[in-house]
């Protein structure tokens, strides 16, 4: 069978399923089974029945056959897309070629079963059940036939994978699978070629949640050909933002990581906002809509929460203009067990003045800065001295250059050609003949 999602969000419910025979019926719910009503005869002929299947959840609608044998083009089976005969007709199945899945557009499909005269067959057997390829809420459960019981040789298929999303963490909250015959299997990734977190079988539940690191999550499931069992539920959280992150760039946006939907509870990440070569950094929040009274961000003049405490936000507030003057910025965000929202956005900028600027007796800065190409050096010093001017990357790699790094300067502009560098930040350093440096940061368009 193909992938086989049944998307139930908030808390597990566990509905009946409801068994239609051939006198129709319209149901509403996750999961169903109807067929001709003729058990193990043939059907009757001059039959007309009519079937309207709804999803609870808003998903698609698909309808499955486990056999299918009809008078051929006399006795047909009819599919609609909607909730009547008068929605486009999807498929008309007659005879007994292999029978595939069919799928609605929207949240409701329409099945009729029509008979002629004379001449039957064994019938059809066959499910209906609310469909999702894909599960995108970061909060959900899943349940696979809790009370009627899975089918045999089967296969069942779920992906999990809530846009922003960095680990998702899966509970079972019920395990009845036959024992070394059918399996759960839990993949990290999309598919089931992703590394295996593990394959689980009869009844016992997991001491420990499972976890993907990947920022999606495959489930299949596979049964056997015969005793099958009540089947698998749990639920599934996500975390949206990384845990923790160091941010260097000189200016920047980040945010809780839910993009366009609602953070995750049990968060706690961190940010620690240090651009090479800051002196200061603004910060300025661009949304906050968050739950009032326990979700928060805070943010610190410093590398921790040990620093200057600058705001504590949540709800709707939206602080501007908040100055980090060590130059590092340190962001907690928090949210607990409940009630999440759509989160929150954050700019920062910081200034690129030099550092490391102690004790000495010169000055200089550059510009243009950010720069395509070419760079003046602007070097004030009481007097003239000789002076190492070194190019390193973000990860403290010498960057060999074609100017003259070691020269007497004293107050004057020197050129400096960034043409042959590649895009990104850079730390142009100088030293002077009595041990003094001072740092620039540059930026290379």
């Amino acid at each position: 069978m193909k992938a086989h999602l049944l998307c139930l969000l908030g808390i597990i419910l566990f509905p009946s399923l409801i068994f239609a025979q051939c006198a129709g019926s319209n149901e509403s719910g996750y999961l169903g089974f109807f067929n001709d009503g003729s058990g193990a005869d043939n059907y009757q002929n001059n039959q007309s029945c009519s079937w309207t299947f709804t999803s609870d959840f808003d998903t698609r609608v698909r309808v499955g056959f486990y056999n299918f044998a009809s008078e051929i083009d006399f006795d047909f089976l009819r599919i609609y897309d909607g909730a009547n005969a008068s929605a486009p007709l999807i498929a008309e199945i007659s005879g007994t070629t292999e029978i595939n899945q069919f799928y609605s557009t929207g949240n409701v499909i329409h099945v009729t079963w029509v008979t002629d005269i004379s001449y039957t067959d064994t019938g059809f057997e066959a499910y209906w059940d609310a469909y999702s390829e894909e599960l995108e809420e970061c909060y959900s459960s899943i349940i696979s036939y809790p009370t009627a019981g899975y089918p045999d040789n089967a296969v069942f298929k779920w992906l999990i994978m809530p846009g922003g999303a960095n680990e998702i963490v899966w509970y079972f909250t019920q395990l009845n699978m036959e024992s070394t015959f059918d399996f759960v299997n839990i993949y990290d990734g999309m598919n089931n070629s992703a590394p295996l977190l593990g394959a689980y079988t009869g009844n016992s539940l997991p001491l420990n949640p499972i976890t993907a690191t990947s920022g999606a999550m495959f489930i299949e499931v596979t049964t056997d050909v015969s005793n099958s069992s009540a089947g698998f539920s749990g639920i599934y959280l996500c975390s949206t933002c990384g845990g923790s992150e160091t941010l260097t760039s000189s200016s920047g946006i980040f945010s809780d990581g839910s993009e366009n939907g609602d953070y995750s509870d049990d968060l706690n990440c961190e940010w620690l906002i240090q651009p090479l070569g800051a002196e200061t950094i603004e910060l300025n929040f661009l949304e906050v809509d968050m739950e009032s009274c326990c979700d928060w961000v805070y943010v610190y003049d410093g590398v921790d929460a040990n620093g200057t405490l600058l705001a504590s936000v949540n709800g709707q507030n939206m602080p501007q203009g908040l100055i980090a003057s060590s130059g590092s910025a340190y962001v907690l965000f928090t949210s607990d067990e409940d009630t999440t929202g759509p989160g929150w956005e954050l700019e920062y900028s910081s200034s690129a003045v030099g550092i490391n600027d102690i004790r000495t007796d010169f000055s200089a800065y550059v510009y243009p800065n950010p720069t395509s190409g070419q760079v003046q050096l602007n070097l004030s010093s009481t007097i003239s001295q000789r002076y190492n001017i070194d190019l390193y990357d973000v990860q403290g790699r010498s960057i060999p250059m074609s100017w003259d790094n070691s020269r007497m300067i004293y107050n004057e502009t020197v050129n400096l050609d960034f043409e042959t560098v590649s895009s990104g930040f850079y730390l142009l350093v100088l030293r002077n003949e009595k041990g003094f440096s001072k740092q620039i940061q540059i930026q290379k368009l």
